[in-house]
């Protein structure tokens, strides 16, 4: 079994899940550099490998050197396009980064287009989609234990920046990768605490996916409890594990629970699910990783969060933004660059007026 080398740039705190599901996937992928600009977080993430590793303050220094097959970083969305360019440049042959993967419809794309055209995976990291809760409702859905699929509805009291294209990407994922066909959407609230991830305090929107699936999209403290986060007597969960999904289907109902199991009542099955499965930062990440020595041992397979699939869930987050700014239905896919800069404009708009 091939194995690959992988430099990383980011110790932080997601930057940290990164590490330990590195370390998890070794089999496949061997962790040859870390970098970051504190030496504090450097040396947590050295002492977290468990082993020498080279460490670095800066990325182009790790790249030269260590000339790794994969780049993998965690940083702010604001900086994912130097960052990819200098990847580029030095001659890796695939890219993770984390979500969302820009803070704009037009960056987005060309980060696309960018490594499209270097023939380079780009992969953002939307890694729920490996938790056992959500391959279990998946399997229900694939079976064809909840019928047709008529409704999805995907919900996060994280916000905007955080959580949508996690829960678009999902729900599209659910449905067999169906795309977006239009959008409408409301938002309110402005400058959300988190300067780094800038939306609305609330964003909800409603898609039609092209096979008739309509997904409804809520973000924000006004988004509606996941259970058992509303229980009188377990009180609220970890604020970033309220999320998560319902599906209805013409004979059956699923639900994930990003911080608690799933569940299902079907038709056939009767009422079924575990909470024995909840979103685990390493080993979730880890099997995205594992997925990622799969497409190097084989280009021609479609890595499960590949950054083409990622860009349709950015653009109707868009869409919703639009939307929501304009007071109009938005048809997907945008069809010319004005249209995909009115999108630009309304995401500033819904995060900000002022902008």
């Amino acid at each position: 079994m091939q194995t690959y080398t992988i430099a990383h740039l980011g110790c932080g705190g997601r930057g940290r899940d990164h590490i330990r599901a590195l370390v998890t996937a070794a089999a496949r992928l061997r962790l040859v550099g870390l970098c970051d600009q504190k030496p504090e977080r450097l040396s947590e993430g050295k002492a977290m490998v468990g082993k020498d590793i080279a460490t670095y303050a800066d990325a182009e220094q790790m790249l030269g050197e260590r000339r790794p097959d994969v780049f993998s970083f965690c940083t702010p969305p604001a900086i994912r396009q130097p960052l990819i360019e200098l990847a580029l440049r030095h001659g890796v042959r695939l890219i993770v980064c984390e979500k969302p993967m820009a803070l704009s419809l037009a960056e987005a794309r060309e980060l696309v287009d960018l490594t499209e055209r270097a023939g380079v995976p780009l992969i953002i990291s939307h890694q729920h989609k490996y938790g056992g809760h959500w391959r279990a409702v998946k399997s229900l859905i694939d079976a064809g234990e909840l019928g047709e699929v008529k409704t999805i509805h995907v919900t996060s009291k994280g916000w905007m920046a955080h959580y949508a294209t996690h829960l678009i990407d999902y729900a599209m994922w659910l449905a067999g990768e169906q795309r977006p066909k239009w959008a409408v959407g409301h938002a309110h609230g402005v400058d959300q605490h988190d300067p780094t991830h800038p939306s609305p305090e609330y964003l909800m929107g409603q898609l039609e996916l092209e096979g008739g699936v309509r997904v409804l999209v809520e973000c924000g403290l006004k988004a509606p409890d996941q259970p058992p986060y509303d229980h009188p007597e377990t009180g609220s969960g970890p604020f970033w594990m309220d999320a998560g999904a319902t599906v209805v289907g013409t004979q059956g109902v699923g639900r994930v629970v990003v911080g608690h199991g799933w569940s299902a009542v079907t038709a056939k099955s009767g009422a079924v699910g575990s909470d024995a499965h909840r979103f685990d930062g390493t080993a979730d990440t880890a099997d995205l990783y594992r997925e990622v020595a799969d497409c190097l041992d084989d280009p021609w397979r479609r890595h499960s969060c590949r950054a083409e699939q990622a860009l349709r869930g950015y653009e109707a987050m868009a869409a919703i933004c639009a939307s929501a700014a304009d007071r109009r239905l938005v048809n997907l896919p945008f069809e010319d660059e004005a249209a995909a800069a009115a999108a630009d404009a309304a995401i500033r708009c819904v995060v900000s007026p002022s902008r």
